[in-house]
Formats: structure tokens, sequence, C-alpha cells
């Protein structure tokens, strides 16, 4: 779930780039090495990823080790230690997701409100030209805008029910969706959701989309005579 919300993530950047002219050196060479930078970030991820999944793989162990005997009382204070020491990998965990949910959110939000500035702007000061403002470049622009709204209410509404989880985690030691139902709920809306703007996004797809709609009219009239 949390790979297909950082391609999400690292998607919008990307036309963030693409749109928004750099002013600031920094935004310049984040433009300039924005493939390094994403490359990095998801290789950086992938790390993250398997030290997550390498806790649960001992949080498993080791569980399975004492409620299945075992230990015997004689090894209890070593088993002990262990799990103070899992504990604190949990928490370290937690926090660490925690943070980057948290930093997802923010870079996401960010670069999607300063593409719809830039577009809100540019839109007032074409108002007088509209060869311009109907040239493909524009109209491009306008649409990979408004895709990445929709993309930007659907990744905010998945990473606010992360964040939310991994909170209730972190503070309450709760578990708010134990069975996994909520979550399976959000995974599905946000794939479908994301699937159909990116198709949407596309030229062919926009193309043969029109096609099929011309067709069923053409079927529909034949019908109807």
């Amino acid at each position: 779930m949390r790979t297909s919300v950082t391609s999400s993530l690292w998607l919008n950047v990307f036309y963030y780039c693409q749109i928004v002219p750099a002013q600031h050196s920094v935004f310049i060479y984040l433009k300039r090495n924005i493939r390094f930078f994403i490359y990095s970030s998801m290789i950086a991820e992938k790390f993250f990823l398997l030290f997550g999944f390498s806790e649960n793989i001992a949080k498993s162990a080791l569980f399975y080790q004492v409620f299945n005997g075992a230990i015997y009382t004689a090894q209890w204070n070593g088993t002990q230690a262990k799990l103070d020491t899992l504990y604190d990998f949990m928490l370290v965990d937690m926090c660490l997701r925690f943070s980057y949910l948290s930093i997802c959110l923010w870079v996401m939000l960010i670069s999607s409100c300063t593409m719809i500035l830039y577009l809100r702007k540019h839109m007032k000061s074409m108002e007088g030209n509209s060869s311009s403002f109907s040239s493909p470049r524009r109209q491009r622009q306008m649409r990979v805008t408004i895709t990445g709204m929709i993309q930007t209410f659907l990744f905010f509404l998945c990473l606010i029910w992360m964040i939310v989880k991994e909170l209730f985690n972190l503070v309450y030691g709760q578990n708010i969706d134990f069975y996994g139902y909520i979550g399976c709920i959000v995974v599905s809306l946000y794939s479908f959701g994301t699937t159909i703007n990116l198709c949407v996004g596309q030229t062919i797809f926009r193309h043969r989309g029109y096609e099929v709609w011309q067709k069923c009219l053409r079927i529909g009239v034949f019908l109807s005579k």
C-alpha cells in the first residue's frame, strides 16, 4: 500500500517540476536532477520497508516460541530482555513510519497547492490571449493539474487513514483495524480511483473511450429505429 502511495507522490512531484518554473537555486537543482532524487528516495524506501519486514519476522518468531512453550522458566530472563529489545525496535519502526507518512503528506500538499496556484495565476494572465490559452501545451498542463488535484484528494484520504492508524498504535498501543477490513476498503477505493484517474489522463485511453462511446451511441440509435 505504501509503495502505491509513494509512486503517486513522486509522480506528482515530477509533474510539479515539469509545470512550475523553478526560481530558487534549490528547486533548479532539484528539477535538473529529479530522476536521481526519485530513484534515491525509492531505494531508501525499500530499505525502510525491509527494516519493518525484518522486525515483523523477529516478532513472529519470538512470539511463536513464547506461546508454544519453547521458552522455559530458566530462560525467561533472557526472553524478557529480547522482548524489551523487540519492543524498542517496534517503537522506532512506528516513529519512522509516522514521520515518513507525515513528510509524504506535506510534500504532496505543497507540490499540489503550488501547481494549482501557478495554474490559477497563469489562467488570469492568459484571459486576454485565447490562442495562447488554448494551445495544446497549456491544455495538457491544465489536464495534468486537474488529475493531480484528484490524485491529491485520494492521496490525502488514504494517507490520513494510515497516519491515524499509526498514531493510535504509537500513542495508545491499540490497533483500531485489527482484522484489516477498513484498510482493505481504503486500499480498494484508492487503487480504483487512482487507476481511473491515470487512465483518463492518457491520450490513448481518452481516444479509445470516445470511440467506444460513439459506437454505443450508434448502436442505441439503430436499436431505437
